[in-house]
C-alpha cells in the first residue's frame, strides 16, 4: 500500500499533521464518480463508521476484492465476521492501528479474507437468494 486515498474526510489538516512523513501520498479527492473504478485500484477498504446499519458498501469493495478493516458496530460486525475481514471497536484507534499493522505485516492473511467476502457475496447476489 504506497498511497493513502480518503474519498470522503473533513480532517484532512490533522491528518497531514499526523502523517507529516506520508503527507505527499495522501489524496483527498472529495466526492468521486464511479466508485468501482476506486475499488478496483485499492489494497484495502476501511469503514471507520462509529455507527453504521447495513453498510453497502462494504457489499461493493468485497465483491471488487478488497481487504476490508471496519468497525465491529451493527451491519459491519456482521458482514465482516466469518473471517471476511477485520473488525475493531469504535473510536479504538490502537487496535486499528494494530490490524492495520497486522496486514502490512503478514500479506498472506489478506488472501483468505478477500476470498471469504467474495464466497458471501456469490451466496448472496441475487440469483442465488431468489
Amino acid at each position: 500500500m504506497s498511497c493513502l486515498r480518503l474519498a470522503r474526510t473533513q480532517p484532512q489538516r490533522e491528518l497531514r499533521r499526523l502523517l507529516p512523513q506520508a503527507s505527499h501520498c495522501l489524496h483527498f479527492p472529495g466526492r468521486v464518480g464511479n466508485v468501482q473504478d476506486w475499488y478496483e485500484r485499492a489494497d484495502l477498504f476501511l469503514l471507520p463508521s462509529r455507527y453504521e446499519g447495513f453498510p453497502n458498501v462494504l457489499l461493493e469493495a468485497m465483491a471488487s476484492g478488497c481487504a476490508i478493516v471496519g468497525t465491529e458496530n451493527g451491519g459491519t460486525g456482521e458482514l465482516l465476521g466469518e473471517g471476511r475481514g477485520w473488525t475493531f471497536p469504535p473510536g479504538d484507534a490502537s487496535t486499528l492501528a494494530s490490524q492495520l499493522m497486522l496486514i502490512r505485516n503478514h500479506p498472506d492473511t489478506v488472501e483468505p479474507k478477500v476470498a471469504a467476502g467474495q464466497e458471501y457475496i456469490q451466496r448472496h447476489r441475487r440469483e442465488a437468494v431468489l
